[in-house]
């Protein structure tokens, strides 16, 4: 059901698409680049190209816009499959 899948996708990092479009910024795929390299900050801001510091502000402004913690293997777990139904309802592309 696309439309249950939406709506935890929305709830979930729905913050972060609008912020995203009003802003012109790249939070979610920061999150799904991060999530994809296993959380290291180090690799993930080499591929997003931007530094250390430029990686910790975006990751601490997801946290902020969504409230979720991600040291959590579980909340990692929901970003990710939330983020993957956001590209397979084409909601979003990199």
């Amino acid at each position: 059901k696309p439309d249950e899948l939406l709506s935890f996708a929305d709830s979930l990092i729905g913050p972060l698409l609008e912020y995203d479009a009003n802003k012109g910024s790249e939070l979610l795929k920061t999150v799904y680049t991060y999530l994809e390299n296993e959380c290291n900050l180090y690799k993930t801001a080499r591929i997003l190209n931007v530094s250390i510091s430029g990686m910790r502000y975006r990751i601490n402004r997801i946290k902020e816009l969504t409230g979720l913690d991600l040291t959590v293997s579980s909340t990692r777990y929901d970003i990710h499959l939330a983020v993957d139904i956001y590209l397979a309802l084409g909601k979003l592309q990199f």
